[in-house]
């Protein structure tokens, strides 16, 4: 991911309080559905911010689900704890980190990568460690709000790691290469 110190503790709460305004609703939660967030998955939510993708999908895993909610941020693990705290959901667990996520390999059905591919350092790293961690037909789901789609798909797909497999107006999927397509 970024230099924790080119996005400092207080451009992390500008941020955290901008998106206050813009990341809620059921617009939010329709995103996810449309992502293909459901019961009984295991999701990572990587460079998860303030949380605020990571507490609906949580209620939309349910209990025999789990969400695991990666920043680079200590800031970021502080106020999704707080927020899963607050919104009664048990099955969020937070790491610190820059790239590793120490997720068993082929445990996650999907990963959330959400506004998030431009601030990323090590794109390589990361793309191999999203790789490793999905679940054969697991798919990488890409928001692309604020960067143009065309320039988004080659950057994921250099590498051979993943395919595009589906667009969703601002969301692109990405599976593997040979993969059976989403489980």
């Amino acid at each position: 991911m970024a230099d924790p110190g080119l996005f400092s503790r207080t451009g992390f709460r500008l941020m955290a309080w901008w998106m206050t305004f813009t990341r809620k609703g059921p617009a939010l939660e329709e995103r996810l559905r449309q992502s293909g967030v459901r019961e009984g998955q295991t999701v990572l939510d990587y460079a998860c911010g303030p949380g605020y993708h990571t507490i609906p999908a949580a209620r939309l895993v349910g209990p025999a689900g789990r969400v695991y909610a990666l920043d680079i941020q200590p800031a970021a693990a502080r106020m999704v704890t707080k927020r899963a705290k607050t919104a009664g959901v048990d099955n969020v667990s937070v790491i610190v980190s820059d790239r590793d996520t120490g997720i068993p390999t082929g445990s996650v059905d999907l990963v959330l990568l959400y506004d998030a591919i431009a601030a990323i350092a090590d794109k390589r790293g990361v793309l191999a460690e999203l790789d490793r961690v999905l679940k054969p037909g697991g798919v990488l789901s890409v928001w692309v709000e604020h960067r143009d789609p065309a320039l988004t798909v080659p950057l994921i797909t250099d590498n051979s790691r993943f395919v595009l497999g589906e667009r969703k107006g601002d969301i692109l999927d990405f599976i593997r290469p040979g993969d059976p397509g989403p489980t």
